[in-house]
């Protein structure tokens, strides 16, 4: 099986277009733990025989708002990544709503309560049923995104 993986540069723009949608303070607070979320997925399909793509989800949620490399946006920019890398899969989402604030209180309870991978990936692999839906434009992605973390603020 092969998954295509988000690279740096992938990333980069992911993070650029969270602070520009939600706002936040541009930077990077630590460059090693950038590229260790972006190393970590990549090592894990190298090593690991067995894997799907909810758990490459759950090691990119788990490793961009955990490891917190940039000044802002993590968990947001861990969930767009996580969206991003089921798109370039072939896997698409209904953006609605409730998608980014289902999606979004999985990174949340990601970052609180700390569950192991296989736990998170379950959760993913759930999300990805209910929500999973036709193909739509980054355009309509980010104005759910928007229009969900106008209720949801992170601290």
């Amino acid at each position: 099986m092969t998954i295509a993986l988000p690279d740096r540069e992938s990333i980069e723009l992911l993070h650029e277009a969270v602070l520009s949608y939600s706002g936040g303070r541009a930077g990077i607070h630590d460059e090693k733990l950038i590229l260790s979320a972006i190393e970590r997925p990549l090592t894990y399909v190298e090593y690991v025989d067995t894997y799907d793509l909810d758990t490459i989800g759950a090691l990119i949620i788990d490793s961009v708002a955990r490891y917190h490399g940039y000044r802002d946006g993590n968990k947001r920019t861990a969930l767009l990544m996580a969206i991003f890398t089921y798109r370039v899969n072939d896997v698409h989402f209904k953006a609605t709503k409730q998608m980014n604030v289902d999606f979004d209180e999985l990174v949340m309870w990601v970052v609180t309560a700390k569950p192991g991978i296989d736990e998170i990936s379950a959760r993913l692999k759930e999300l990805r049923k209910l929500h999973q839906g036709k193909e739509e434009s980054w355009r309509t992605l980010f104005t759910a995104f928007k229009n969900a973390m106008t209720d949801v603020r992170h601290k």
